[in-house]
């Protein structure tokens, strides 16, 4: 099987603004076009497509990693300040993301789940295993237990608790909150859900969706309201959360000035935006996306989880190389069990022996292919009498030194020769 290469293009909150991201907060349709073009290039083999509030990420495996096909790549993701991680960087790239370090939210924890169902979109072309989403979900299995042990877990924070938590402590109110929730997505979700741990809480949910605007109010203490009633109801509210997929804001800068509002404080989750930014009014109080930040993570909780996801990520890469060459491993123990019993039945009327000649056939074999593989042997010490049993087991150790060898090659990224020019 030909190298594999894990590469990840991208962009996030560190290269670029959420002005920039929000050319590349993909829809559905926008996806299914990169997926073809993905499906299409004959040197890509596995891949998948990741879009958060926070990135937008294209990862793939291929059996090219040259400067023609990452360039290739980058044509989806032209910004200058995009990147590209190849290999046991792409590895710990996704390790870090999946910890928490590498979100806007150090320790969020949303990015396990979004990883979750990005696994079952993985696509593959006939004839490659799925390597890819085998080694994310041993990646999502680490980032569990790194996150547990280095304590990044009990100090980590959600965006709907980290919003309505410093909304009741920056933002006091003398009466009980009035909050106005627009969109019915995952995030506006998860605010519904942090909303029941405090009382006397007055909650209005709009959304476009009648389906999932009756499912949430059935679950949910909330009252429904309808979008043409929002220039009522936002000056009748404190807060105003809204996350919605729309492409262009829904709360204009022009609309909002024709509103009486004073004391409401918006929250704007959207990528690209739902509401509109305008300096000239100067009642308009409003939080977006890039200025939420949790800064309760301590600084050794968060060089321990550096340290460990890094380790980590060296492993699991090389057990990436090693697991989509498992079959050349196994083709070199199928070649070289073949090439014995073929020594074998040369010798099947002598057995058992009492000279060396057959382990010393054997032991040159061996040495023979490993010199046409170009990778070292060790000469096993002859035993001076063989029986059915010795001898089976000589052959196996004749094996066990020579495919250590390919595995340290695999993991040193070094090439291996093809097994079909061996003979």
């Amino acid at each position: 099987m030909t190298q594999q290469h894990v590469i990840v293009t991208g962009i996030n909150h560190h290269t670029a603004s959420l002005a920039r991201r929000s050319h590349y907060a993909w829809n559905t349709d926008q996806q299914a076009q990169i997926y073809a073009a993905l499906k299409h290039n004959s040197n890509i083999t596995q891949y998948c497509i990741l879009v958060t509030c926070n990135r937008t990420e294209i990862i793939c495996t291929t059996s090219d990693a040259s400067i023609t096909v990452l360039s290739w790549l980058q044509q989806f993701i032209t910004e200058k300040h995009s990147y590209q991680h190849i290999n046991q960087a792409a590895t710990q790239h996704i390790l870090r993301t999946l910890c928490g370090l590498d979100s806007m939210l150090i320790g969020e924890t949303e990015i396990l789940g979004q990883y979750k169902n990005l696994v079952k979109t993985i696509q593959c072309k006939p004839g490659f295993s799925k390597t890819l989403s085998h080694m994310i979900n041993h990646l999502i299995a680490s980032a569990k237990r790194i996150r547990r042990e280095s304590q990044l877990q009990q100090h980590s924070s959600s965006i709907a608790k980290l919003v309505i938590h410093n909304a009741h402590v920056k933002h006091p109110r003398p009466h009980p909150y009035r909050w106005l929730l627009i969109g019915a997505g995952t995030l506006i979700q998860q605010h519904l859900k942090w909303l029941q741990h405090y009382p006397q809480q007055h909650i209005t949910l709009v959304c476009r969706n009648p389906e999932k605007h009756q499912a949430l109010t059935e679950k949910y203490p909330i009252t429904m309201a309808a979008m043409t009633q929002l220039s009522t109801l936002i000056p009748q509210h404190d807060f105003v959360i809204s996350a919605t997929s729309a492409p262009y804001p829904i709360l204009t800068a022009a609309f909002l000035r024709t509103l009486a509002i004073q004391h409401t404080l918006f929250i704007d989750l959207a990528v690209p935006p739902d509401i509109e930014k305008d300096a000239n009014n100067p009642h308009l109080q409003c939080m977006h996306l890039d200025e939420i930040i949790n800064n309760t993570i301590p600084t050794c909780v968060k060089h321990k989880t550096e340290q460990a996801a890094k380790a980590q990520a060296q492993t699991h890469f090389q057990q990436f190389l090693l697991t989509q060459q498992s079959t050349t491993i196994a083709k070199f123990r199928a070649l070289w069990f073949q090439q014995a019993h073929s020594i074998m039945q040369q010798h099947s009327t002598q057995i058992p022996v009492e000279h060396p000649a057959l382990a010393q056939q054997l032991n040159l074999q061996m040495q023979k292919l490993c010199q046409r593989l170009n990778i070292p042997e060790q000469p096993k010490a002859q035993p001076n009498y063989l029986d059915a049993i010795n001898l089976q087991r000589y052959i196996k150790q004749l094996a066990h030194q020579p495919t250590l060898a390919i595995k340290q090659n695999i993991r040193a990224n070094k090439p291996i020769p093809a097994l079909e020019t061996i003979e």
